[in-house]
């Protein structure tokens, strides 16, 4: 889908959002401040929420803030994916990537996602300070869990040659400090490593 598909239609891409999102208004006191054609934005006494669509991606993205928080001079919003993983860690992030290439498909999509944010994102649309400060809590374990795996899947084949030439004290260096993310056969390994440049047998 493109710009000028909206050209022949009877309806734009925020009123889709605002008739999708109306519980918004309705039910949590949020007025509609800004749209264009990708993008639609609320606001109430407390929080912001956007609704856009990606023009490459084609896919519709969510972002929920306080509108007071900002870091490094740029608000601060948390994605549906994060807002859906606070409530429910099972879920993946297939649950909320919903992407849309013809209007049909974006009106079903919009709907969809806004159920989302009706069912797990009541707590984030209040407001709620508790539910905020749990959203930066897990923003940060997710963000230290993927440097982590970068981490892994950098030093793995530096240990693993470490690992076959008897090099233990290398492997040592290279895999303790990342053995949070190491999975059972390597835990070992590094144990019997560590035995093995202790002196230990």
């Amino acid at each position: 889908m493109n710009d000028n598909m909206w050209a022949n239609e009877r309806v734009t891409f925020s009123e889709l959002v605002s008739k999708e999102f109306q519980f918004l208004i309705t039910s949590y006191g949020f007025s509609k401040t800004y749209w264009d054609s990708h993008s639609v934005r609320f606001e109430n006494d407390l929080v912001h929420v956007t609704v856009s669509y990606g023009r490459t991606s084609r896919e519709i993205r969510v972002g929920i803030g306080l509108l007071d928080e900002v870091y490094d001079g740029r608000e601060i919003s948390f994605n549906l994916g994060e807002i859906v993983r606070l409530t429910d860690p099972s879920k993946d992030q297939l649950f909320t990537l919903f992407q849309a290439s013809t209007l049909d498909r974006l009106r079903g999509a919009i709907a969809d996602v806004a159920g989302i944010v009706a069912r797990y994102g009541a707590p984030a649309l209040r407001g709620d300070e508790a539910t905020f400060k749990a959203l930066s809590e897990l923003r940060e374990r997710e963000c230290s869990a993927h440097m982590l795996k970068l981490e892994l899947s950098s030093a793995r084949p530096q240990a693993d040659e470490a690992w076959k030439s008897r090099q233990y004290t290398e492997y040592v260096k290279l895999m303790e400090p990342l053995k949070d993310g190491l999975e059972e056969h390597e835990v070992k390994k590094l144990e019997y490593a560590q035995r093995k440049t202790s002196g230990l047998k």
